[in-house]
């Protein structure tokens, strides 16, 4: 929607290199570890990207974690994908996919959200520290997006998330 409308605003977007171009950002709101998260009695064991092929692998269409599996050459065939972070997490708690992509905070979200034990998944491979920013459409006033980033740029807004992300940042690690 931000692509193609003017003067819209994504709450919360995992900026890259190949997104870069498409919107203006402001922020950084915070760090987010993008995961692979597995029911945890599967005991699956990532230890390099050798090891993620042979598995079907949840992912949001268009979502960091789609992009980060792509560029570790993981073919579409190995995803599941969809729009639909709780149709994800059922699949997974049902076992019929071995694997989610997503940012962890949110997938505790998701859990919560659906009444899952969080404490029967768990983070097995970090895809990528990302950060998270407002992604602003194109067409803006430049004016909006400087006042806003402004007050995020000021030291006392990482004390906010001190603790959260640092708990977070290792496979394994899932609150």
């Amino acid at each position: 929607m931000a692509l193609n409308i003017p003067n819209v605003v994504l709450f919360s977007t995992a900026r890259s290199a190949n997104r870069e171009a498409l919107f203006h950002w402001v922020g950084p709101i915070i760090k987010a570890p993008t995961m692979l998260i597995a029911r945890r009695d599967r005991q699956i064991k990532i230890k390099d990207t050798k090891d993620l092929f042979g598995y079907r692998i949840g992912v949001l269409r268009e979502d960091i974690g789609e992009q980060h599996l792509r560029e570790l050459g993981i073919s579409p065939s190995e995803m599941f994908s969809t729009h639909e972070p709780l149709l994800l997490a059922k699949q997974l708690e049902k076992g019929k996919i071995d694997l989610w992509a997503y940012e962890q905070y949110s997938a505790n979200y998701v859990f919560r959200k659906l009444h899952l034990d969080s404490s029967q998944f768990e983070a097995v491979y970090s895809l990528g520290d990302d950060t998270l920013y407002f992604a602003v459409s194109r067409e803006r006033l430049l004016i909006w997006c400087r006042a806003c980033s402004a007050p995020l740029m000021k030291p006392k807004y990482p004390v906010i998330f001190k603790g959260s992300s640092s708990d977070m940042s290792e496979p394994g690690k899932l609150i």
